[in-house]
């Protein structure tokens, strides 16, 4: 199975050789050499740290947080190019976090579940990609990719 087709639940994907590459960096007029800031926000572990490892292979730099509420937190005293998000966690979920956020960085959501048509209408317009899992981790690098080209032109 080459790494474009193995999926982030088994676990042992690989980035290919040619996806090492510097540090991403965003062109910003305060630092034009800060480093792409993710926030990987899922409750679970395993997860939360496989996407935070995919992302660090290539060079981004990467905060997670447990929860909605942790990221509340993180996102009212650091500034994050992309937010990777999961739906259903406890406390506050991926819904009431972007609910509440006026103007959240890009938000890549990665969930096994689907979004309910009343959360879709509360926070659509907020979500940039929605990724169903298991995930491809290519697939998921490109969409962050694109989420840092987005958040820059802002």
């Amino acid at each position: 199975m080459s790494a474009t087709t193995e999926t982030l639940e088994r676990g042992s994907w690989q980035p290919p050789k040619w996806s090492r590459r510097s540090s991403p960096s965003s062109s910003t007029s305060d630092n034009p050499t800060r480093a792409v800031a993710v926030l990987v926000v899922d409750d679970n572990e395993s997860i939360r740290s496989s996407l935070t490892d995919i992302l660090r292979t290539v060079g981004y730099t990467t905060i997670q947080a447990a929860d909605g509420e942790d990221a509340m937190r993180l996102l009212t005293t650091m500034r994050f190019d992309v937010m990777v998000l999961d739906l259903r966690m406890p406390r506050i979920d991926g819904v009431s976090l972007l609910a509440a956020l006026s103007k959240p960085p890009p938000v890549v959501v990665v969930s096994a579940y689907e979004m309910e048509d009343e959360a879709r209408r509360r926070v659509g317009g907020k979500i940039f990609s929605y990724l169903s899992k298991p995930i491809s981790p290519q697939h998921f690098l490109d969409v962050v990719a694109v989420a840092t080209r987005i958040e820059r032109r802002s």
